[in-house]
């Protein structure tokens, strides 16, 4: 649960508490007035990172996984229930799903494997919308792995799309469907499992514009001519279970198996060397990455990557983070040598110095920041939310790295005002 703050302080508030004087903080910068611009930098003071146990879902991701990459599971899942172009009297001949290639995750070299479709059941009596309906509770219980509907070979080369071609039970399944006089509510739709998968293959959802298709060729009685239909998927979405290698001594911050790096510095020092009146203009957040032990999607957005007022404390969960429409800074560049990443010098270090002097005017404790790969960092009017596009993490070092050049570190430029004249 995200609690509502706004973050964007008017740079002309003043914000004073007299009972600690180390902590007055004056937000005005003005030429006139006599003082100077430092910079400082403030090393990571404590850190952690914290599983977030909900399950994200994926009924409107952009893509559908198949596959399994780092004990991550993916089987896509979707349902036609629109038969309304097809004739009465259609008589269904042949049928294929089709699927559009969008990409893949792996860890080196990767080998093809095969793919069955199957149709699914439900034994409630209900249909599903997406990965996180009851039907799921059970997959085993919901999905008829005994019956294989189609059988296609999935190669890391291929950059095609995929054409399922449906067997007799398919086909007759099809059939069944079509007939929506007798079986209106019986329509539970396919899943697409795997066997001896070491990646996994991206397809593209209803999300992304370019559907699921259900292809079928048919002929009308008393009619030589061959006709054929193409119907879209109506729901679509992915299963996904499993978990990802972790090492002890690193945070993370991941998509789909959820993790959030949280970061504390020592705001206190920095004002007391200060002076207690300072201006912060702009800062800059770099976090070095262990590579190693990381693992980036292809069409991994590092824009994704964002900064959040922590509101919680450091090591207690549910995580508490600022998600107010708008007030996040984004970590969207990688260092020269790709060893961190950080904050791009344009209006996002302006952002994060407000964020930093809310934190600040609100004389919170503990001070620190929620580190998160979401699902939109470009769309600044609506409040983020966990990504479930992709399978993706990252590795930071932690506060007991005894290499500084590892450690998380934040880069200040602040204003401080001439001291008064006697």
């Amino acid at each position: 649960m995200y609690k509502t703050l706004l973050l964007f302080i008017p740079l002309l508030l003043l914000f004073t508490c007299s009972e600690d004087p180390h902590q007055l903080i004056v937000n005005i910068y003005n030429e006139e007035i006599p003082g100077v611009v430092k910079d400082t930098t403030l090393f990571v003071l404590q850190d952690t990172s914290h599983f977030q146990t909900s399950e994200v879902n994926t009924r409107f991701s952009l893509r559908l996984g198949l596959g399994t990459v780092e004990n991550l599971e993916c089987r896509p899942i979707f349902r036609f229930t629109d038969y309304s172009t097809l004739p009465d009297s259609a008589q269904i001949d042949s049928a294929w799903i089709k699927l559009f290639s969008i990409g893949s995750v792996n860890e080196g070299s990767s080998l093809p494997f095969t793919a069955r479709m199957h149709p699914i059941f439900s034994t409630e009596f209900s249909t599903w919308e997406g990965n996180l309906d009851s039907i799921w509770n059970d997959p085993d219980q919901s999905i008829d792995r005994g019956t294989i509907l189609s059988e296609l070979q999935i190669s890391p080369d291929d950059t095609n799309d995929y054409l399922f071609t449906l067997n007799d039970d398919g086909l007759e399944l099809i059939r069944t469907w079509a007939d929506t006089a007798t079986t209106p509510d019986e329509n539970y739709g396919f899943i697409i499992d795997f066997e001896m998968a070491d990646y996994i293959q991206y397809f593209s959802a209803i999300s992304a514009g370019a559907d699921p298709e259900l292809i079928l060729k048919y002929s009308l009685p008393a009619d030589t001519a061959v006709y054929r239909d193409t119907l879209l998927a109506n729901y679509d979405a992915y299963l996904y279970e499993g978990d990802f290698p972790r090492q002890e001594a690193r945070n993370y911050s991941s998509s789909l198996i959820v993790h959030h790096s949280i970061l504390q510095f020592n705001f206190n020092d920095f004002l007391t060397q200060a002076g207690g009146e300072v201006t912060i203009l702009s800062a800059n957040l770099e976090l070095p990455v262990d590579r190693d032990n990381s693992l980036l999607d292809p069409l991994y957005d590092i824009g994704n990557h964002v900064v959040l007022n922590l509101e919680s404390e450091i090591h207690k969960t549910p995580i508490i983070s600022d998600s107010t429409i708008g007030t996040f800074a984004t970590l969207n560049t990688w260092s020269e040598d790709s060893s961190y990443v950080e904050v791009s010098p344009n209006d996002n270090r302006k952002i994060l110095a407000n964020m930093i002097r809310a934190q600040l005017a609100n004389q919170k404790e503990p001070l620190g920041f929620v580190i998160s790969i979401v699902d939109d960092a470009s769309n600044r009017s609506s409040v983020v939310s966990d990504e479930k596009e992709q399978f993706s993490y990252l590795a930071f070092y932690t506060s007991k790295e005894t290499d500084f050049l590892k450690k998380a570190r934040l880069t200040l430029e602040y204003w401080v005002p001439a001291k008064p004249r006697l």
